[in-house]
């Protein structure tokens, strides 16, 4: 009995002994579960596909496990990567075997992007669904930066990622200038991308989707203006792109397309080789233009239909940066524009192709001169070498307060700098200027021209002149040989003659010393009226004036014949007047004030 009794005791005493000896077990792994946890990570590290991993000041407890630092590299098949993390947080539930979130206070990436010819041509699986351990990241202090051969791509700031499953991922990013929200689907088949500025307001929202293997979709929205200054200022654009944009043409327009939203919509049905759309420009939901497009990939050639249906006001606006300086005082008050352009263009090439315009109802100022009920038609033919058409009629034409003509046309052809100028006409005075057809290069300034003078009424071109001493009657045509520079007119033997018998007065004050040719012109009945007109650019001016006729007070009004030369210098204001067109103020009062005439010659 005594020997049954001791097996038992003996059992107990052994059992308690492997007890002790599995709680001082315990206990020291507890104890020294951080160099435990430690030696593992690195373990674990050492046989990931990691270059030089550090890791230190690992520990854990039920819920939660800290590492103070860890670093690493990593080889990719875009390029090597570095990543050094600071204060790593990770909440996990050890019954459900799941790590909830993983927390880290300072993360720094670095990326080197080496873009590879290589698997272009590889085939992409056909579902890939990502699998992520765990509910959310969290990065108090990003520090990212990517090089590429443009540049390189930097972001500092906050991120935060999300993860449920069957559920998109979703990612947010913000620095002091930005929130970018980034939502991948589950199968990474679709993306949406939307970004916005710190102080508010929408700058491009962009969804992406993968249809199946071949067919893709994608649709951007945006506001124009707030579009192109990201493009240029984000440090997420490499610098060498951004110096691309800030020097293109369109952004040079960005202070003009204010308030205009950009929708574009694409597809692609053949695995991204070919890609069709459509753009879309609106301003306070009202339409401006739109264009189908087209792009090859393989050759980056974009073939472009656009249609425009906007007022002038804007489309001179938005065209602009493309315009000439002499064309920066056109201002538009009323009309609308409508047109269409056919484009094709490759990289490193001039774009070609065809444009139609018509510009109606146009009410346009430039300085003292003012259209009204302008209508004009541009047909270029060949935007590669500039070949095309323009007719312009103007109802209405104001030069100045007092003179104002009416239906003003002209037509021409331009092609490779040479201007054919086949009509325009002027009506003028009761009578018609005509620039007479003719080729001119307009690149070689200054450009030649002759203008035609077809029956002007002297009585209204007397009028216009708004001198009451000097009126006439009767009516002269001739030629004006005109050259024409950037800032400056010049005429070279002009002729005009009268077509018709007239009379010519002049009655300003007598003098004593009046020639009979002065006093014949108090009441001069011409049957001959010729004039020989130079004017220079510096405003020196030379007429040679010859008269036959007769005064009844004059020499018992007997034929008289004389010749009058007068020269002298314009006055800067009035040459200032001329090149602008602006003929308020009296033209021979300032001739008189500003700038005397040499004394005539003696009648001849």
């Amino acid at each position: 009995m005594s020997d049954q009794r001791r097996i038992p005791s003996s059992r107990l005493r052994l059992f308690a002994v492997f007890l002790s000896v599995l709680l001082v077990a315990g206990l020291g792994i507890w104890w020294g579960r951080g160099m435990l946890m430690q030696w593992g990570v690195r373990q674990l590290l050492q046989r990931l596909p990691l270059l030089e991993p550090v890791a230190s000041g690992i520990g854990f407890d039920f819920d939660q496990a800290r590492l103070e630092h860890i670093q690493f590299g990593l080889n990719t098949a875009a390029g090597p990567a570095t990543v050094r993390l600071q204060e790593v947080w990770a909440n996990y539930n050890l019954r459900a075997s799941k790590l909830d979130s993983i927390r880290v206070a300072q993360a720094q990436l670095r990326f080197a992007y080496q873009p590879s010819d290589q698997a272009a041509g590889n085939d992409q699986p056909t579902s890939t669904v990502a699998l992520i351990p765990l509910q959310r990241i969290t990065i108090d202090s990003l520090d990212l930066q990517i090089e590429t051969p443009q540049g390189a791509i930097v972001f500092n700031g906050s991120a935060e990622l999300d993860f449920a499953p069957e559920k998109p991922i979703r990612a947010i990013f913000q620095d002091t200038q930005q929130t970018i929200r980034l939502e991948l689907a589950p199968d990474l088949r679709g993306v949406k991308l939307q970004v916005e500025q710190a102080a508010g307001g929408n700058i491009f929202e962009l969804n992406y989707q993968q249809l199946d293997q071949l067919e893709h979709r994608a649709h951007l929205s945006a506001d124009a203006g707030l579009l192109l200054k990201w493009l240029t200022t984000s440090s997420l654009m490499p610098a060498q792109l951004k110096q691309n944009m800030a020097a293109s043409s369109a952004v040079q327009a960005n202070p003009n397309i204010t308030a205009i939203k950009l929708s574009l919509s694409a597809e692609s049905h053949d695995k991204l080789e070919h890609l069709h759309g459509r753009l879309m420009l609106t301003r306070d939901g009202g339409y401006l233009s739109s264009a189908d497009l087209a792009l090859n990939t393989a050759t980056t050639r974009l073939d472009l239909d656009g249609h425009l249906d906007l007022s002038a006001s804007e489309a001179i606006e938005l065209a602009r940066p493309w315009l000439p300086e002499t064309m920066n005082d056109w201002r538009f008050s009323t009309g609308h524009l409508m047109g269409t352009l056919h484009l094709g263009w490759r990289p490193q090439s001039a774009p070609t192709g065809s444009a139609y315009l018509t510009a109606y109802q146009l009410g346009l100022s430039v300085g003292a001169i003012r259209a009204d009920e302008g209508h004009i038609q541009l047909d270029i033919q060949d935007l590669a070498h500039l070949s095309m058409t323009l007719s312009m009629e103007v109802a209405k034409l104001a030069l100045g307060e007092k003179t104002t003509v009416r239906d003003l046309m002209v037509k021409a052809r331009y092609q490779q700098n040479l201007l054919t100028l086949e009509r325009a006409t002027l009506p003028l005075f009761g009578g018609r200027l005509e620039v007479l057809p003719q080729i001119v290069n307009i690149d070689q300034l200054p450009v030649n021209l002759t203008l035609g003078v077809h029956n002007i009424d002297l009585s209204q071109l007397l009028d216009s002149f708004n001198y009451p001493a000097l009126s006439g009657t009767g009516t002269i045509s001739g030629k004006l040989p005109l050259r024409l520079g950037p800032d400056t007119i010049e005429v070279s033997e002009g002729e005009l003659t009268a077509t018709e018998p007239g009379v010519l007065r002049y009655q300003g004050p007598a003098t004593d010393d009046e020639s009979i040719a002065f006093n014949a012109l108090r009441n001069m009945l011409y049957h001959s009226l010729q004039a020989k007109v130079n004017y220079r650019p510096n405003g020196e001016y030379r007429i040679g004036l010859r008269l036959e006729g007769k005064n009844p007070q004059v020499l018992s009004g007997h034929p008289i014949a004389f010749n009058l030369n007068l020269s002298g210098q314009l006055p800067e204001l009035l040459q200032k007047g001329i090149l602008a067109g602006n003929f308020d103020q009296p033209v021979l009062d300032q001739v008189k004030n500003g700038g005397q005439p040499k004394k005539p010659a003696k009648p001849q």
